[in-house]
């Protein structure tokens, strides 16, 4: 995509148009970042995507380097959430990028990974270990609430949740759960608060 990358590599294009901020090593061995603009329309396959310098990146509030992590955006692309280790700790919280800053919507002794915007831009869902037995490493499916900053857990159990997404009415979420005791790795959805969760994969080993 940038710098390099042959256009046979580049992803497949998203079915509506999205902004993406990329970053990469400058030839001075600087941290640069800038927009990449996607129209589905109009785009010729053969030609490089164009790199449009942002003056304010949001990526300019992390470390370097970038964690290789997802970095999930609002829809304006104003805004976006990520994993971050907590300076001076192993912990890794989760944070809010903006255009002026750096907010850590998490400080907890246990792991906060993976977050989500919630379609009406109210919280986030994310990944945490917060509820898991010393010694054990298991994680739930949470909720924030941005004006609160109240967590509330919606999965329970010893099993490993991950990849939750919220459904575009914010009504249901999906995610996959790894049962241990069966080695089996399954797809649940459950309303929005983690009520009446439902196994969507019955019979399968290995879902997703």
């Amino acid at each position: 995509l940038i710098a390099g990358v042959a256009a046979t590599q580049r992803p497949v294009l998203p079915p509506s148009d999205a902004t993406f901020e990329v970053s990469w090593y400058g030839a001075t061995g600087e941290l640069e970042s800038g927009l990449v603009d996607v129209r589905r329309e109009g785009w010729d396959p053969s030609e490089p995507l164009r790199v449009v310098p942002s003056p304010r990146p949001l990526l300019r509030h992390l470390v370097d380097p970038i964690p290789n992590v997802p970095i999930r955006y609002t829809s304006s692309g104003d805004s976006a959430v990520t994993k971050m280790r907590r300076p001076g700790t192993s912990n890794e919280d989760v944070v809010l990028l903006t255009q002026d800053s750096l907010v850590w919507l998490t400080d907890d002794e246990r792991d906060d990974l993976t977050p989500r915007f919630l379609p009406d831009g109210s919280g986030i869902v994310f990944l945490t270990s917060r509820w898991s037995p010393i010694g054990g490493d298991d994680t739930d499916v949470a909720r924030l609430d941005f004006v609160t900053r109240k967590v509330t857990r919606l999965t329970y159990g010893q099993d490993w949740d991950s990849a939750p997404a919220i459904s575009p009415d914010g009504t249901r979420i999906t995610y996959i759960r790894w049962n241990s005791a069966d080695e089996l790795q399954e797809v649940f959805v459950s309303g929005a608060d983690g009520s009446d969760p439902v196994h969507l994969t019955p019979g399968q080993d290995y879902a997703y």
